[in-house]
């Protein structure tokens, strides 16, 4: 409240007792005001003649509030001048962008994307073209002969809609002339982000302990708008010009690096350095980057055609050398991308890759600039085998962006998979061809880390199709999910395999330069390859495959005299809910190969019978089809025996095995899925199984060991647990005994991988003498002395064997550790743990006290759920702090990440109800990502019901639940 002598309440005592002065007053007001107004409009035909009537022609999307207007105003081309940027501790910087549009349409209306930005001043100028200049492709802006600076309007009103994407939405006094371009010019305000998208901050500690800040960017889907006004949607492709002003004691330190070559760099003092970049290619607003920051780099060079192109790997100070392995993987791949695609647009001036401490995606594709975080590009002097490869594999796949996203992008994010399966497909082709000669098989990879990732996701009723129809940033975020990746590239691979080799690769490049610079659609794809093989009539059946959810099961029956006929349906993981049961049919390349090795091609279309005549060994062959089979319980038989007779017991397969490894693969991936589903019973699935004790193949060895992780988990520690342990332990004794503790000399890269799954899977499997191994080892050995495919396990023994002694021992190297590396490898060991106590040590461990970067931090929590003795625990802890965790990680990583991974182990209707009640009170979290998390529980639940009775049973007969193994 105000004092006597407040002069604000003695004006207004006076007009409560004279109001007629009040009335004098409001007068004087209304004439100013009437005054100002008159002036103003004077001062507006200045700028642009106004006409005393017009046809307001406002132009929306009234279909759908999620998108801009299609076609209406268009961008051209941005002038990006970011200045006073300024990291810890102001985290602030000024943005000026000059969006160059051209209006297709009469409108006075303009809209465009705009989130958490302090919007200072608006201008539209009107632009004079040089006449006779046409437009291209690579130049979507014709060459400007004025901008008219002086002459400008302002709009009327504009607001932001935050309940539809953030549009900017302005409206003005005027018709926007229809062909005419137009500068739009916004002065903004905006704060460096601490969430992990649009600009963002984040940090490291040098090796000397200094602290060390960097600003960087990432913007797909949805968040460019978070760091400048722009059209933010990936059809509305405009080139970039962007320039940076850094305000930074020694500036000259740091680095300021963009999508394309710098153009020009002035430093202004000491304190403030500008750099300005190269022009960009036609592109879209989420390939735009920029990073400000201390960085160190190594160089190298690719030549693209008659251009000898830099590339550059960056990290932070200190780390660069770590890097070198991903530096000659970018070379390699970049030189493959190109002579694959035969398109140099790909490769830009320059090639830079860094490394980024805070990166929430594993990485990101800008044009130019692709950004890692440090796991992906930078190798620790003991990285496994499974870590050079998963680096190679994460460029290839960004490098394979370059093309399949940048030079063509996806019309919008419900056809992702034109940016992502490509993507994800040709990180192996490119892979393969980088590294031809080595021992590196990316196919074999493909099988695991792919296509059964892919066939598990499709299998449930909520999968959704390829092409999916989504407008929220929650409904896009869905999209970026198994189906969209790996199945995606698992039905190129299909196609691949169907077609030939050389007709794919003619395919493929015909759609890429055909929508060079531009959008493209899936029916573009489809329409490509009829103008391309205009006699591979089945491109009428590829939307089959595009736009229905779901796979198929191709059903064998047995008929008289070696006669077979086939059958399809969908492939459901567990019985979907009532009223959700699909009809849907593909048409499906079928190969099938004799019991002489003939290797036959035919097709089956719709519910038709396919019938043939062959002395049938298996369908699938080499696994390139995007569907699983089911043969009659003979023929499984048959397919055991085959497999038996076949494996040496010294060497592993023989020359008489008709079955390769993709082949093999296939059967005990087809095999234990279709167990699970209950359309075999789990005995006979068990049963089959041990026909591959002699197994020697990686690849195989996954499928089978992820599959019995994957019914560990619900069984837990059920009354059948420990026959089950006992059973997997008798199954992998021999490979056990075979691959040891010990590398040999000489040995693949392949066997280094599957000594470590092995091992672990023993030791998590509770097999006495794996566990002993592994602590002589820790006893015996300093860490830095264990190979990196042991490291885990055995710190997992450490902390699961030796309780409160055990896990101190493992906190204090996590807390001791300047390695993010090492610290992700400690926190893994931890949640581990058994005992209750420390169970909760551990989760607060790694959520709570800054030791796990948050990028880091919701997949440790996932695997402390996947622990079965801290499933429950982890829920209860995660619910608790749900706040917290989502403060710490950011919406988009709990609710995609860890939500998803620490519910997926439940098995009772109580956790099903439990975990539906908790986040249908989230209103972040989309129905999608709901249902999906709900039908995995409900699989759980279906597996144990189904199954749970019969395994029991199975293991009890064989004699599994006697005495525990010795070695």
């Amino acid at each position: 409240m105000g004092s006597p002598e407040d002069p604000l309440l003695k004006l207004k005592s006076h007009f409560r007792t004279n109001p007629s002065h009040f009335v004098y007053l409001a007068i004087l007001v209304v004439c100013f005001v009437a005054f100002g107004f008159v002036t103003l409009v004077g001062l507006a035909s200045i700028h642009i003649r106004n006409t005393t009537s017009w046809n307001d022609s406002c132009v929306t999307n009234e279909s759908n509030p999620w998108r801009l207007p299609q076609t209406a105003v268009v961008p051209l081309h941005y002038d990006l001048d970011l200045s006073g940027v300024q990291l810890h501790p102001k985290w602030s910087f000024d943005g000026n962008v000059q969006v160059y549009v051209k209006v297709n349409q009469k409108t006075s209306c303009v809209e465009m994307h705009a989130e958490a930005l302090d919007i200072k001043q608006i201008k539209l100028h009107e632009v004079e073209l040089v006449e006779g200049v046409e437009s291209t492709l690579e130049e979507p802006l014709k060459p400007v002969k004025e901008v008219k600076w002086d002459s400008f309007i302002e709009p009327t009103k504009f607001s932001i809609d935050f309940d539809h994407g953030f549009k900017l939405k302005m409206r003005f006094d005027r018709n926007l002339q229809k062909d005419a371009v137009y500068v739009i010019a916004i002065e903004y305000a905006a704060g460096v982000r601490t969430d992990l998208r649009g600009f963002y901050q984040s940090s490291y500690t040098a090796d000397d302990d200094t602290k060390h800040y960097m600003g960087v960017t990432q913007f797909e889907s949805v968040d460019a708008r978070a760091a400048f006004p722009c059209f933010d949607e990936p059809s509305f492709k405009a080139t970039f010009k962007v320039s940076i002003t850094l305000e930074a004691d020694n500036a000259n330190d740091y680095a300021i690096l963009s999508n394309t070559a710098v153009q020009k760099s002035t430093l202004n003092s000491a304190s403030s350095k500008t750099v300005v970049f190269e022009r960009t290619p036609r592109m879209s607003t989420y390939l735009l980057a920029w990073v400000v920051g201390e960085l160190d780099s190594i160089s190298s060079t690719v030549t693209v055609a008659d251009r000898t192109v830099p590339v550059s790997l960056y990290a932070p100070l200190g780390q660069a050398n770590k890097g070198q392995f991903a530096l000659d993987t970018t070379v390699k791949v970049a030189r493959a991308l190109v002579d694959y695609w035969g398109m140099t647009e790909s490769i830009l001036g320059k090639l830079d890759v860094l490394a980024i401490p805070d990166f929430e995606a594993g990485a990101m594709e800008n044009f130019g600039l692709i950004t890692f975080r440090t796991a992906y590009l930078l190798l620790e002097d003991d990285a496994t085998v499974g870590e050079q490869e998963g680096v190679a594999l994460v460029i290839a796949h960004e490098m394979s962006h370059q093309l399949t996203g940048n030079v063509y992008t996806t019309a919008w994010w419900s056809s992702l998979f034109l940016n992502e399966g490509f993507a994800n497909f040709f990180e192996h082709k490119l892979v393969e061809i980088a590294f031809e000669g080595s021992s590196f098989d990316p196919w074999k990879l493909f099988l695991t880390a792919v296509s059964q990732k892919a066939m598990a996701q499709d299998s449930l009723p909520t999968s959704h199709a390829l092409v999916n129809s989504v407008n929220s940033s929650l409904e896009i975020d869905s999209m970026f999910s198994s189906i969209t990746y790996d199945k995606g590239a698992c039905v190129l691979r299909m196609l691949e395999a169907h077609m030939g080799a050389a007709n794919f690769q003619t395919w493929v490049r015909n759609f890429a330069k055909a929508h060079r610079y531009e959008s493209a659609t899936p029916e573009d794809l489809i329409a490509t390859l009829k103008q391309s093989f205009p006699d591979m009539e089945w491109y009428s059946k590829l939307s089959q495959w595009f736009n229905n959810a779901g796979y198929p099961v191709v059903n064998v029956h047995a008929e008289a005299n070696n006669a077979y006929s086939l059958t399809q349906e969908r492939f459901w993981s567990h019985e979907p809910i009532e009223g959700d049961v699909s009809r849907s049919s593909w048409w499906i390349p079928i190969t099938y190969q004799s019991m002489d090795g003939a290797v036959t091609s035919t097709s089956m279309d719709g519910k038709t019978v396919v019938r043939f005549d062959s002395n049938l060994l298996t369908l699938n062959v080499d696994r390139k089809g995007f569907y699983r089979v089911n043969y009659p319980l003979a023929h499984w038989q048959k397919l055991s025996e085959h497999v038996t007779n076949n494996m040496d017991f010294n060497n592993g397969a023989m020359e008489t095995m008709k079955l390769t490894t993709a082949d093999r693969y296939g059967l005990v991936d087809d095999v234990l899925s279709l167990a699970r589903a209950g359309n075999i019973r789990i005995g006979t699935a068990f049963e089959f199984l041990q026909s591959f004790k002699f197994e020697k193949e990686l690849s195989v060895w996954e499928a089978i060991i992820n599959h019995l992780y994957k019914i560990h988990i619900p069984v837990g520690v059920e009354a059948s647990h420990e026959a089950f342990c006992r059973y997997v332990q008798d199954l992998l004794m021999v490979v056990y005994n075979r691959m040891g503790w010990s590398e040999k000399a000489g040995e693949s890269m392949e066997d280094k991988r599957l000594r470590g799954l092995v091992l672990r899977a023993m030791v998590r499997f509770e097999y006495d003498h794996a566990i002993e191994e592994a602590l002589i080892r820790f006893d015996n050995s300093s860490l830095a002395e264990i190979p990196g495919e042991m490291k885990q396990t055995i710190l997992e023994c450490v902390v699961t064997e030796r309780g409160e002694r055990g896990f101190l021992d493992v906190e204090t190297r996590l807390k001791n550790s300047n390695s993010d590396s090492e610290k992700r490898t400690f926190a893994y060991a931890l949640v581990a743990a058994r005992k209750p106590s420390l169970i909760k040590r551990a989760l607060q461990l790694v959520s709570g006290e800054n030791l796990i970067r948050a990028q880091d931090g919701p997949f440790i929590l996932r695997a402390a759920a996947q622990n079965i003795y801290a499933g429950d625990l982890t829920w209860d802890f995660v619910r608790e702090y749900i706040e917290d965790l989502t403060w710490n990680y950011g919406e988009r990583l709990v609710s995609n990440r860890l939500l998803p991974g620490v519910t997926s182990q439940f098995t009772s209707l109580v956790r099903y109800k439990e975990v539906e009640s908790f986040l249908k009170k989230r209103p972040s979290f989309s129905t999608i990502s709901l249902n999906i998390i709900l039908d995995q529980i409900r699989e759980n639940m279906h597996f144990i019901g189904y199954n749970l009775i019969d395994m029991k049973m199975w293991l009890e007969s064989k004699g599994f639940h006697l005495l525990p193994f010795s070695n």
